[in-house]
């Protein structure tokens, strides 16, 4: 493993414990119904082979697997599987869970009928790597699901969203701060460090060779979120959330 996915890592170890503390992860009733419509216009009911990349403590994986999906959640991190195998088990749901990596995926090609991610193409020093990986997995006619967004541009209103950001983290998060984000040295090697606006992600898909591609921005969701965070949190959040659609052909 390279020295900055080792650096990712360990800083997602020590995020695990109070990740679910975060408004962003801690879901409203609401906003849960709201991801359950927008996934619901692209994923059909009958049961699919689904992986999540980047699965964290499991949200989008338990909420597919709750719909009858057949789930293989896969992280860097197994702390952050832990959490998410707890809720499986609370919830007696049984996801086939993987510690692994998102640009180099253990799995054979043409495996999955889709893949999902949320929030994880930022965070990927090369999302070129992974979308190409995401698409070998896929089987023919098989989806890309991503949700990500920009999260501050490089401006003074960028600027002080991070601040935000920072403080909520250790006001409401108690989140130490060693854990408040990446160093330089790691945001650096990042190519959507500040985040990934919809027109890049789609760029992406396009080199990659996925087809059918859209995007939607999710209005509701941002809207629920806002209205349910703590006002720091609010103030520093992304200016939107995408959903970027890919098929494999």
């Amino acid at each position: 493993m390279s020295d900055v996915k080792s650096h990712i890592q360990a800083y997602w170890r020590g995020r695990s414990a109070t990740y679910d503390r975060f408004p962003a992860s801690r879901k409203e009733e609401e906003e849960i119904q709201a991801y359950e419509a927008v996934l619901g216009r692209y994923i059909p009911p009958d049961r699919a082979e689904i992986l999540d990349v980047g699965a964290g403590t499991g949200f989008l994986s338990l909420l597919l697997a709750q719909k009858g999906h057949s789930i293989t959640a896969l992280d860097l991190t197994r702390e952050m599987l832990d959490k998410a195998w707890e809720k499986a088990a609370s919830l007696n749901l049984n996801l086939n869970f993987v510690i692994g990596d998102a640009e180099n995926l253990p799995f054979e090609s043409e495996s999955f009928d889709f893949v999902v991610s949320r929030w994880l193409l930022w965070t990927l020093p090369h999302p070129d790597r992974a979308v190409l990986e995401w698409k070998r997995v896929l089987k023919p006619g098989g989806c890309v699901l991503c949700i990500d967004g920009l999260w501050h541009s490089n401006g003074l209103t960028g600027r002080l969203k991070v601040v935000c950001r920072k403080a909520g983290l250790i006001l409401y998060n108690r989140t130490k701060p060693s854990d408040l984000g990446y160093s330089e040295e790691v945001s650096s090697q990042l190519p959507f460090r500040r985040g990934v606006e919809p027109e890049q992600a789609v760029k992406q898909f396009r080199q990659c060779g996925l087809a059918d591609i859209t995007r939607e921005t999710l209005h509701e969701i941002r809207r629920i979120r806002a209205r349910n965070m703590p006002l720091l949190y609010r103030l520093s959040l992304a200016p939107a959330t995408e959903l970027i659609k890919g098929v494999k052909e």
